[in-house]
């Protein structure tokens, strides 16, 4: 082999190694940063379903709350008047 080949091959294996280690640093580097962002993405997106799962339990118990009493009563006076109807009609709550 002539002094100009075994050159031209360690300048290619210069070359190809440099533009290796570069691409692997990039490609590390890009990764990493990429992995770190969706992590706080993910912990974002928990800790607002988290708050929004609390925040709406919270809107269904206090409707709960309010309707409980409010259909009680209505519920009794249904009873009732289906009550006085039938004994009006000569039917009991059996017969049905």
């Amino acid at each position: 082999m002539s002094f100009r080949t075994k050159l031209l091959f360690v300048v290619l294996l210069t070359i190809f190694a440099s533009v290796s280690v570069v691409a692997y640093a990039v490609t590390h580097y890009t990764q990493a940063a990429f992995e770190a962002m969706d992590a706080e993405r993910t912990e974002a997106l928990v800790a607002q379903f988290k708050k929004e799962f609390v925040q709406r339990g919270e809107e269904i118990a206090h409707q709960a709350k309010n309707i409980g009493p409010a259909a009680m009563p209505t519920s009794h006076f249904m009873y009732a008047m289906r009550s006085a109807l039938l004994k009006s009609t000569g039917w009991t709550m059996w017969s049905l």
